[in-house]
């Protein structure tokens, strides 16, 4: 009866050939294959892992440092009002220091000036006679 259908011994050969292939296939290609794949995916997972750590470790550290970048950048802010203020401070010291000495000078200066116009005043009371002969003699031609 199985020979009207076609199958004969060479068709349990086939078979059996087949099965011990099936199985050495299993065996030495696809189950190192899958293991690959698992320890594969289990790395990748794990650096998934280690980077959202990593991540998160970059965040505390980022707002940390905007935390302590804020806090130096008042602590210097602070400073450079102090050494403003104590500038305008000193600025002030010297121009007023200055604007009396030049107060000073002018007043000196001017009883300097005043003192030696009375003086060339003087001199010129004295010679006007001398000034007004010579003229009068140019004038008329002597």
């Amino acid at each position: 009866m199985l020979n009207q259908l076609g199958i004969n011994s060479t068709t349990f050969i086939q078979f059996t050939i087949f099965v011990i292939t099936f199985f050495a296939l299993i065996k030495l290609i696809y189950e190192p294959f899958t293991n690959a794949l698992l320890e594969r995916q289990k790395r990748t997972l794990g650096s998934a892992e280690v980077a959202d750590e990593i991540n998160k470790k970059s965040i505390d550290l980022h707002s940390e440092y905007s935390t302590k970048a804020r806090e130096i950048h008042g602590a210097i802010s602070e400073i450079y009002r102090g050494i403003k203020t104590e500038a305008s401070a000193e600025y002030e010291k010297i121009v007023a220091k200055s604007k009396e000495e030049a107060k000073s000078l002018i007043e000196s200066n001017r009883k300097v000036i005043e003192t030696q116009s009375a003086v060339l005043a003087k001199d010129l009371e004295a010679q006007a006679p001398t000034i007004a002969l010579a003229i009068t003699n140019k004038m008329l031609g002597k």
